[in-house]
């Protein structure tokens, strides 16, 4: 994991998810934005959260470039909420019907002050910090341990090795 956004950055962009989110939950299912907890960066209105959040894209995608040493793209950017309960089995983001362009994926961590809701990749567990990004392939297995007491604020962002499919959504 690596440190790239100022916690001051984070708080600012996690308040902003909590009051833009439905902020309810069913025991029925796991996932978060069936619930429309969830923000995807072409429907944040607020200028300077938007501002905010396509800065740090950018400094993303150089740092993932770099990384990979390869030239990469964002394709996806999106603001979650998981609530007490939620978790996720492990899955492949690129083997997803229409989204087999993804090849990075990345969660970057709004807050730390609530217990489980760690991310396992390739069997190997992270423990949340705020404002650490974890930078992994699409392709590799992951999922997210249950939440079992407060919410987790996540910016997720998927990359992409085809120009085809890079967007920010212009405003």
């Amino acid at each position: 994991m690596i440190k790239l956004i100022l916690d001051k950055d984070c708080d600012r962009i996690y308040e902003y998810l909590k009051t833009n989110t439905s902020g309810t939950y069913s025991k029925e299912n796991i996932r978060p934005w069936v619930e429309g907890n969830n923000v995807s960066l072409k429907d944040v209105e607020d200028k300077k959260i938007y501002s905010l959040i396509t800065n740090y894209i950018t400094k993303l995608s150089i740092v993932t470039s770099l990384k990979y040493k390869e030239i990469i793209y964002p394709t996806f950017i999106d603001l979650v909420l998981w609530n007490k309960t939620k978790s996720m089995p492990t899955h492949v983001d690129d083997k997803i019907q229409g989204f087999e362009h993804r090849y990075i994926t990345t969660v970057t961590y709004l807050n730390d002050n609530f217990t489980g809701g760690k991310t396992f990749v390739n069997n190997q567990e992270y423990q949340p910090k705020k404002g650490h990004t974890l930078i992994f392939k699409s392709k590799d297995p992951h999922g997210v341990t249950k939440i079992t007491s407060g919410q987790r604020g996540i910016l997720a962002a998927w990359f992409t090795k085809d120009f085809e499919y890079f967007s920010l959504y212009d405003k």
